[in-house]
């Protein structure tokens, strides 16, 4: 009989919207996927990031989830997770997953938190 895996069911949130922050982050989520259930990571990010693409395939990637705040310009439209209601909603969508643990690789920390709390996350980890 094996024993049931402990370590807390984690996501990783990197903020900034660009391919080449998630290239720049990706070795940081693995080694949290480490110490996080069955060893992976679900991975909260900009759809402009094109995570699924880069990172769908890894195995310590749990799920890509899109974090929709602030989309290209070009497409002229307001981000479905913008303003303080779009948070809400975020953390709404994010609740049924009952995730344990958030990593933030975010410049602005105040913003997770509104969406960790209505979410249920309790153990935040990061900077600023």
């Amino acid at each position: 009989m094996s024993r049931a895996d402990t370590r807390p069911l984690t996501a990783v949130l990197l903020e900034p919207n660009g391919m080449g922050d998630l290239v720049w982050h990706a070795e940081y989520f693995r080694c949290v996927a480490a110490q996080s259930r069955d060893g992976q990571v679900s991975v909260i990010t900009a759809p402009t990031t094109m995570a699924r693409e880069l990172l769908g395939h890894e195995p310590w990637v749990r799920e890509i989830i899109d974090f929709d705040r602030r989309p290209r310009r070009s497409e002229r439209r307001r981000g479905r997770h913008s303003g303080l209601a779009g948070l809400w909603r975020f953390g709404a969508e994010l609740a049924p997953r009952r995730l344990e643990r958030l990593v933030l690789f975010a410049h602005h920390p105040s913003r997770p938190l509104l969406f960790a709390w209505r979410a249920g996350i309790r153990t935040v980890l990061g900077f600023g």
